[in-house]
């Protein structure tokens, strides 16, 4: 059964800082090769991309080589590889890393 991100009651991932970006990679680094989306496009302005939940600019983040491709017809989502962000079709399958928020129990 698949279950989006908002259906467990969270969203596709974003990064505050560079040093998110390289922990999740490392991370990812450690389970295997493969593209993971994150929350953000450039479906509104070609080359700005933005978060979908928030709705900042993406900024402080490492792209892989010759990214963003902002001449690319149709790449208009971003996916974390081992080499950093790449835009690519929103509808390409890869797999999804979904943020929620950590509530520590009461005591």
């Amino acid at each position: 059964m698949f279950v989006t991100c908002a259906e467990a009651g969270g969203y596709v991932l974003e990064f505050e800082r560079l040093e998110e970006q390289i922990f999740v990679t490392r991370f990812i680094k450690s389970i295997g090769p493969g593209e993971y989306y994150i929350g953000a496009n450039d479906e509104e302005t070609e080359g700005t991309f933005v978060y979908y939940n928030s709705h900042k600019n993406v900024t402080n983040v490492q792209w892989a080589e010759g990214e963003p491709k902002s001449s690319a017809e149709n790449e208009d989502c971003v996916q974390l590889t081992d080499s950093g962000l790449i835009n690519v079709s929103c509808g390409r399958v890869a797999k999804v890393i979904c943020m929620t928020q950590v509530v520590s129990p009461r005591k």
